[in-house]
């Protein structure tokens, strides 16, 4: 995965906002996740496919974090959204 990487939501998850995040189930695994305020930000910029760079402009909108700091923390957070299906590549 690199800046460029196009990523959207996975498409066979329900999902259900509760306060500032969100609760999923997977109905393939039959698991359910919650994702913190953060992951939450991530999920919904990801209805529509954005690379890992775009979401990472879109971040640094929403939180006080730099540019760098942002895309090294994308890179390492983003890969075991994909590896538990909760995003897929665009």
């Amino acid at each position: 995965m690199n800046s460029q990487t196009r990523l959207k939501r996975a498409s066979d998850l329900f999902a259900s906002p509760i306060d500032d995040e969100v609760v999923m189930f997977d109905t393939k695994k039959g698991k359910f996740y919650g994702l913190n305020e953060i992951a939450t930000e991530i999920w919904n910029n990801l209805e529509t496919p954005l690379t890992v760079h775009e979401l990472c402009e879109v971040l640094i909108e929403e939180f006080e974090v730099s540019r760098q700091e942002c895309l090294k923390s994308l890179l390492t957070f983003l890969p075991g959204l994909l590896d538990k299906g909760i995003i897929e590549k665009a």
